[in-house]
């Protein structure tokens, strides 16, 4: 996405995901991104995702946030089902583990770790991203 758009990323989070956080910032080494994972209040979150053009999350409260303020939304789920929860306004960039299990509404896998997380790929998520940005029409990236 950065090549192709100049796509700068933002991370945000709450404490829970700083790993997680430093997990990706240490893959973007070649590129530009902003970490604000622990430094936005949930009031400050409304201006961040007012600024941008499209947010990427998994089911939960920023996502519904992003959603909120019109931001179109590339939304991963694993454990949790869309059909009860997608973003308002983005079901059409509803990314879905199609693992039979899924979903299971676990907080805790029993027994497959996050297979339904990882079947979500970095390019069927910048695909959707690539659709939106497109008006809508399906993309695929080289």
């Amino acid at each position: 996405l950065f090549e192709r758009w100049a796509a700068v990323c933002l991370l945000v989070g709450s404490a829970r995901e700083r790993e997680f956080s430093q997990s990706i910032a240490a893959d973007l080494t070649e590129l530009p991104f902003v970490n604000l994972v622990e430094q936005t209040s949930l009031h400050e979150l409304v201006a961040v995702f007012s600024s941008v053009s499209v947010a990427v999350g998994s089911d939960s409260g920023p996502m519904h946030i992003a959603a909120a303020v019109g931001v179109p939304v590339v939304s991963l789920w694993g454990s949790t089902s869309p059909r009860r929860s997608a973003p308002y306004g983005s079901q059409d960039y509803v990314l879905a583990s199609a693992i039979g299990c899924a979903p299971c509404y676990k907080r805790i896998c029993p027994g497959l770790g996050t297979l339904c997380m990882e079947q979500l790929c970095p390019d069927l998520v910048a695909n959707k991203v690539a659709q939106i940005w497109n008006g809508g029409r399906s993309v695929v990236l080289p």
